[in-house]
């Protein structure tokens, strides 16, 4: 993800005020995005597709049951957020940010995209009130940008394995949005130093119990997370050091 999609989609989620830590993601998002809230205990799939058949949403396809701990669908520019509240706060902050982010580098940036080419007109063909005209179909530009209903539902395997390429990539971009939104390293660095001055070891442990303390991370995403950074800066780029990455 480049700097500037990054730092665009961070506007749109959280807005231009400055953040504390932990970042109360859910009240950022009432006042930018301003979704819906729709929370569902022992959230499934076929939770989700019941509330969109009622409510004439949207025909969602087949899909493998299984339990979530969050969903995104949009309507016609409308965010509807459903999450487990079994889950605790740190995980349900995780489940924001990241449907969130999908709302940001999935659905809003590129629809800004497309009115800035065609103008509000093509509102109408995003939100699936008429068809494109030939000189909009021809243009290419739509292709990537979702149109009607937008619905992030994800078809893994048995084991829950996500099966399609690209689809891991949307999702691993839309943790990285996630991690930055709640815990951006700037501030990481500012609290646990860089790794040049502790082992692995030691470095890990101190940033994930920073991470889940501090920034409010689940232990399950703080964990990985860790390990990630140190070895992105045990031996960090110039770009990186720059803050350009």
């Amino acid at each position: 993800m480049s700097p500037a999609i990054r730092e665009q989609a961070t506007s749109i989620i959280l807005g231009n005020r400055t953040v504390s830590y932990p970042v109360d993601i859910q009240e950022r998002a009432r006042y930018t995005v301003r979704p819906l809230w729709m929370s569902v205990p022992w959230l499934t799939y076929s939770k989700v597709a019941e509330w969109l058949e009622a409510h004439g949403w949207a025909e969602i396809p087949q899909c493998t049951d299984r339990q979530l701990r969050g969903c995104i669908v949009i309507h016609q520019g409308i965010p509807v957020i459903f999450l487990d509240p079994n889950d605790g706060e740190n995980e349900q902050r995780f489940t924001i940010a990241h449907e969130l982010a999908h709302f940001a580098l999935d659905y809003e940036i590129p629809r800004r995209h497309a009115i800035s080419i065609f103008g509000e007109s093509i509102c109408e063909v995003l939100d699936g009130v008429r068809s494109p005209t030939s000189n909009e179909r021809l243009s290419g530009m739509l292709t990537d940008v979702p149109l009607g209903t937008y619905l992030n539902y994800l078809e893994r395997d048995m084991d829950g394995r996500l099966r399609d390429i690209p689809i891991q990539e949307i999702e691993l971009a839309a943790d990285e949005l996630a991690l930055h939104l709640l815990s951006p390293s700037h501030a990481i660095l500012e609290l646990v130093g860089t790794p040049s001055e502790m082992n692995c070891e030691v470095f890990t442990k101190e940033t994930e119990r920073v991470l889940v303390s501090r920034f409010g991370l689940p232990t399950r995403i703080a964990s990985g997370y860790a390990r990630t950074l140190f070895s992105k800066w045990s031996v960090p780029d110039s770009k990186f050091w720059l803050g350009l990455s």
